[in-house]
């Protein structure tokens, strides 16, 4: 149903199809708004913007194509339920391509921005007496959802989960 050939979408009762979890999200909230995943004012929405931009491109895209490009390397053994499971979704034909021989690099820069991200809070909680526990302000958004449902993902799904590295063994609990 979705002309790129992923997920996640859903069908509005006239048919159309909504794909993008960002453009899903703020269809949710302003069908149902609260509660406020994006913002309710031009500054919050601005803030939590910014942190979904700055997880999507430097940990969830690293991390999903990491484990992508993995289903279709050498690495990915035979057996694995994964093996070549994106193939078919992730080609010329939908506008994409798998990267095979770069999955540990993607999932090495997906490392790097968890490790970011847990600097960033360290940092805003010895300026502020406390981090909050979420991602982009005091209030659970998009972000705390789109982060959380990413690293539940890998923590099922791949071996080489991107919130685990060898520095740090503990893998980054939700909020």
């Amino acid at each position: 149903m979705n002309p790129q050939g992923s997920l996640p979408w859903f069908v509005l009762e006239d048919g159309t199809v909504v794909a993008e979890t960002v453009a899903m999200m703020e269809y949710v909230e302003d069908v149902m708004p609260e509660p406020r995943l994006v913002g309710g004012n031009a500054k919050d929405r601005g803030v939590v913007r910014q942190w979904q931009r700055r997880m999507e491109e430097h940990y969830c895209y690293p991390a999903f194509y990491g484990h992508r490009s993995w289903t279709a390397s050498d690495d990915c053994p035979d057996g694995h339920f994964m093996k070549n499971f994106f193939a078919q979704r992730l080609n010329a034909h939908h506008g994409a391509s798998l990267v095979p021989k770069e999955w540990k690099t993607l999932c090495a820069w997906a490392k790097n921005r968890i490790t970011w991200l847990e600097r960033i809070k360290q940092e805003e909680a010895r300026a502020k007496g406390a981090a909050s526990t979420f991602i982009a302000g005091d209030t659970f958004t998009m972000v705390d959802i789109q982060v959380y449902v990413t690293l539940w993902f890998f923590s099922e799904a791949f071996p080489h989960p991107p919130q685990r590295s060898e520095e740090h063994t503990s893998e980054l609990q939700s909020p």
